[in-house]
């Protein structure tokens, strides 16, 4: 390609610098939503209309210059498309941003295009070749469609222009008059009233997009009111209510309609009572008529309160009102947000009824507490009282079977006297200790120190101080760990021999003691006086007592003229 710079080129080249520079900023500066991206769109065909119109003019090559022109004409088509969908989307015409009508609104453009496209065929649109140049039927055809698609986004501008607030008519003049100024140069440059060598409109729209592009970013005509700002009202999930100094609704979002209204109609104007009493009739709403009331009145900043909807869902709303006012501090309106707060009190009677239940559990647990304190205190005084009764009765029979003894020997064996009252005090002592450690719940001194059998060996030897034989065997190995049943077992013996010295009058005990591979086996029998009908006291229960907290059993027995006889059985605990 070949192109030779020329006077009517520059201002072109310098349309098409400007349009590019403003393309960048938008981009780097621009907040992005679909009528910014629309505006972009229109801006960059203006730039690509004016550099391809600069490089038809600057051409050397007859070929190029019709492929230039193609691409004018590509901008030409359908920059008008793009003005008007801009203007929609300005204004918020829903109706006809539905993709069927904007579709339908193409086609003319893309067939206005395939003309030009054509035009080597047909003839009808411009006669261009090197000696001549004309235009015809369908030049003035795409004329006046593009026209016409400019005057509809001005029509759909202006017949929203009463509905707009003062920012947002501001912007409607400025974006009025970018688009009239090139289009009055376009249509007098066609008429030859404007006569000169060149075509001035892509020229004229980029000096006028740039006043445009100096009043958006100064003046922020393109910021968020009124499109961007009414779509995120819009698509709020808090429902919004808007009224007067007068107290008539005069605009509200679509999901106040679709929540309060069950996506019925509201009309401008209507009295806040009356909207009311709709949306207790429709949705059983309760609603406190004070706070209605306080709404009504003047002074309405900061008053909040809450509506339940019975129909078709249960739901709770949280009011909220909001004063408008102006920088005099004089009241415009008032705004009222309903916040669906439905999920926060289902949670809050939630936690409610599960503080309840904790109460409840609480007050159980407490009963509970109180009767294991009391069960403990039972069981820590049984406990007690049993080895008390264990340790005074096996010291007390002991005492009084040396001391009859030394009754015996006071007179003819002064010697043997003294030694009886001597192990009389050693006993007292070891008695009085052992009494000690039961009142601290320890075990007996002698079964800590040793294992069971030497434990109860040593119990035996001081029996057999006040005169009683005893006869004690064992069979098998003895467990390593036999914590858990030794104390049992100690005090089970220590019970059984006190009982066979004090009431069988016993000189003779034989004490067999079974480790077998499922658990212990302890046999006691002694030749005292028996028993025909035995009476269980506080010994025998206190036994069964002991053996039920290692599952144990017992078995006891006289034949009513001599002797008593135990059998004791301990289950290991299976792993």
């Amino acid at each position: 390609m070949r192109f030779l710079l020329s006077t009517n080129a520059i201002l072109p080249l310098i349309s098409a610098v400007l349009s590019f520079l403003m393309i960048v900023y938008f981009i780097f500066k621009g907040k992005n939503s679909g009528l910014f991206i629309c505006y972009i769109c229109c801006q960059v065909m203006v730039f690509c209309w004016s550099l391809g119109y600069a490089c038809e003019l600057m051409s050397q090559e007859f070929s190029h210059k019709l492929l230039f022109i193609k691409i004018n004409y590509f901008c030409i088509c359908f920059l008008s498309l793009g003005w008007l969908v801009f203007c929609n989307l300005f204004v918020e015409n829903k109706r006809f941003l539905n993709k069927k009508y904007i579709i339908a609104a193409a086609v003319i453009p893309v067939i206005n295009y395939i003309i030009v496209l054509t035009n080597d065929y047909h003839k009808q649109f411009q006669v261009i070749t090197e000696t001549e140049k004309g235009r015809r039927l369908f030049f003035w055809v795409i004329l006046g469609a593009t026209y016409l698609y400019i005057f509809l986004g001005i029509l759909v501008l202006a017949s929203n222009y009463r509905n707009l607030k003062r920012n947002a008519k501001l912007q409607t003049i400025a974006l009025i008059l970018a688009v009239l100024i090139p289009i009055a140069s376009n249509f007098l440059s066609v008429i030859n009233i404007l006569k000169v060598d060149y075509d001035l409109t892509p020229v004229s729209f980029s000096v006028t997009m740039l006043f445009v592009a100096i009043a958006t970013f100064r003046y922020r005509f393109l910021d968020l009111a009124p499109i961007a700002r009414k779509e995120i009202v819009e698509n709020m999930n808090d429902s919004v209510l808007v009224l007067n100094i007068y107290n008539q609704v005069v605009d509200w979002n679509k999901a106040f309609v679709n929540n309060f209204i069950n996506g019925g109609e509201i009309e401008k104007n209507t009295d806040l009572f009356m909207v009311m009493n709709r949306i207790q009739m429709l949705s059983s709403a309760k609603i406190d008529p004070d706070f209605i009331e306080a709404v009504s009145s003047s002074g309405v900043a900061g008053l909040t309160s809450e509506i339940s909807l019975l129909n078709p869902n249960k739901k709770t709303y949280q009011i909220k009102v909001h004063a408008i006012n102006n920088k005099h501090g004089e009241m415009l309106a008032k705004v009222l947000t309903f916040s669906d707060i439905t999920e926060y009190i289902n949670i809050m009677d939630e936690l409610n009824d599960k503080n309840n239940e904790l109460y409840a559990m609480n007050d159980e647990l407490s009963k509970y507490a109180s009767t294991v304190e009391e069960l403990a205190i039972a069981k820590e005084r049984n406990r007690f009282a049993h080895d008390v009764h264990d340790t005074l009765g096996h010291t007390m029979t002991l005492l009084i079977s040396i001391l009859e003894v030394a009754n015996i020997t006071y007179k003819n064996d002064v010697d043997t006297t003294g030694e009886k009252l001597r192990e009389a005090l050693k006993t007292s002592k070891e008695g009085l200790k052992e009494l000690r450690r039961s009142i601290s719940g320890l075990m007996p001194e002698k079964l800590s120190s040793n294992n069971f059998v030497t434990s109860i060996r040593n119990m035996f030897s001081d029996f057999r101080l006040s005169g009683i034989e005893i006869d004690f065997s064992v069979e098998g190995v003895e467990p390593l760990d036999m914590s858990k049943y030794s104390d049992v077992l100690y005090r089970v013996c220590q019970e059984a021999l006190t009982n066979s010295v004090r009431h069988g009058k016993a000189k003779n005990i034989n004490i067999f003691l079974r480790f077998q591979k499922g658990g212990i086996r302890l046999f006691i029998i002694d030749d005292g006086i028996g028993c025909g009908e035995i009476k269980k006291g506080f010994g025998l229960s206190g036994m069964e007592e002991r053996l039920k907290t290692v599952n144990g059993s017992i078995v006891y027995g006289s034949d009513g003229e001599s002797g008593f006889n135990l059998r004791i059985e301990i289950p290991f605990e299976s792993d």
